[in-house]
């Protein structure tokens, strides 16, 4: 069983799509998936009773949590993944404590980029950290950029990179199909490096 915190300290870089997508991605695989949702605003909760509502279930279970009650997490499937909120360094701490390795999803921006080193810049002495390049636009050269960055630096990322698509961000309450936004792709280096 393991444990994986999908972490940044920046709101809107794609936590909990992230989060929905690769537990997806894990449970069309066969693996047996819980979803954490750590965030206050209850994104992914929302997200499943959503998608309940309209008739498709998500194919794992979205359970709301807290840092209190993490520390009294026991895991029952064979993946957990805890979606955390931005800004919020108890939650942050715990997750990051209780994982066995944190993805750090960054979009373009300046703004975006700079907590994604902050975030990293935490995680990384304490558990194996990944940084997600996500919504980066293929017709210029800021996720290279970026890339080249954080290998100059040592930072570990994937090789995948999450296009900036439209439909991503109209996601919500629906069982998306990870292949169609590189998640599937995702997912296996994930494994990989598990």
């Amino acid at each position: 069983m393991k444990i994986i915190a999908v972490v940044n300290l920046k709101g809107g870089v794609g936590k909990t799509t992230t989060s929905i997508l690769i537990a997806t991605q894990l449970a069309v695989l066969g693996y047996t998936v819980t979803v954490l949702d750590m965030d206050i605003q209850g994104s992914a909760t929302d997200w499943a009773r959503i998608a309940d509502e309209d008739g498709t279930p998500l194919p794992f279970e979205v359970r709301p949590g807290n840092h209190a009650s993490l520390r009294s997490f026991k895991p029952t499937t064979d993946f957990t993944i805890i979606d955390t909120p931005p800004a919020d360094p108890t939650v942050v701490d715990a997750a990051v404590k209780a994982s066995d390795l944190v993805i750090v999803p960054t979009s373009p921006g300046f703004m975006d980029t700079d907590r994604a080193w902050s975030t990293v810049e935490v995680t990384a002495t304490q558990v194996p950290t990944y940084v997600l390049l996500s919504r980066f636009d293929g017709r210029t050269n800021d996720a290279a950029d970026f890339a080249a960055a954080l290998d100059e630096r040592g930072v570990a990322r994937f090789e995948t990179i999450i296009p900036a698509s439209v439909p991503i961000g109209r996601l919500r309450g629906s069982v998306a199909q990870p292949s169609k936004f590189r998640f599937d792709n995702l997912t296996t280096e994930l494994l990989e490096v598990l």
